[in-house]
C-alpha cells in the first residue's frame, strides 16, 4: 500500500501472478478458434492513453452518448441510491466519472474506489481527480477484476458501483 495524501493506492496481486495469469490467458485465445486475445492486456501506459484518444473522437458514439446521459441523470442517480462510496471497475482516466463525482458530493459522500489494471493511469487519474475535488479521498486498487474483484475489501457501507462499457469491450471473447 502507497499512501501519498488523500491518495492511497492497493496491490491486489503480485506482479508475477499477473505474468502467469497474462501468458495463460494469451495461450488460450490464440490456441482457439476462432483465435482472440483478451484486450485488457492493451491497457498498459500506452494501450490507456490510445484508447483514451480514441473514445473522444466524434465517430466513437459510445463514449458521447454515455457521456450525455450521465450529465443528464448524475443528480437523479446519487439522490436515489445516496452511496456513501462510489466503486467503478476499469476506472482508466476517469473521465465520466467526473460527473458523477460532482454529484455524489452533493450527497455528502467523499470516498472513490477505483480498481485498474494500469498503474500509471490509476495513478494519475487518481491524483487529477483530488486536484479538482479538495474534498475527495481516492482509495484505488491495482488489480484485475477478473481476478482480483473478491479481494476487494468490504466495508458494509452503501455503494454505488460504476462499471462503463469500455471495461465489458475488455472482456469481449468471441461468444460476446
Amino acid at each position: 500500500m502507497e499512501k501519498n495524501g488523500r491518495v492511497t493506492v492497493h496491490r491486489l496481486s503480485q506482479q508475477q501472478e499477473h505474468h502467469v495469469s497474462r501468458e495463460r490467458d494469451i495461450l488460450t485465445g490464440m490456441t482457439s478458434s476462432p483465435k482472440w486475445f483478451p484486450t485488457k492486456y492493451m491497457y498498459d501506459e500506452v494501450g490507456s492513453a490510445l484508447f483514451e484518444k480514441i473514445s473522444k473522437e466524434p465517430h466513437y458514439y459510445v463514449y458521447h452518448a454515455e457521456t450525455d446521459i450521465l450529465r443528464a441523470h448524475a443528480e437523479e442517480i446519487m439522490e436515489f441510491v445516496h452511496p456513501q462510496e462510489m466503486v467503478e471497475l476499469g476506472s482508466g482516466a476517469s473521465d465520466k466519472t467526473k460527473i458523477l463525482l460532482g454529484a455524489m458530493h452533493s450527497t455528502g459522500c467523499s470516498r472513490y474506489v477505483p480498481l485498474e489494471i494500469s498503474e500509471k493511469t490509476l495513478r494519475h487519474s487518481a491524483e487529477q481527480l483530488t486536484e479538482e475535488n479538495p474534498w475527495l479521498t481516492v482509495d484505488g486498487y491495482l488489480g484485475d477484476f477478473d481476478t482480483d474483484l473478491p479481494q476487494l475489501p468490504r466495508t458494509g457501507r452503501r455503494l454505488l458501483v460504476f462499471w462503463e462499457t469500455r471495461s465489458e469491450t475488455s472482456r469481449a471473447r468471441p461468444s460476446v
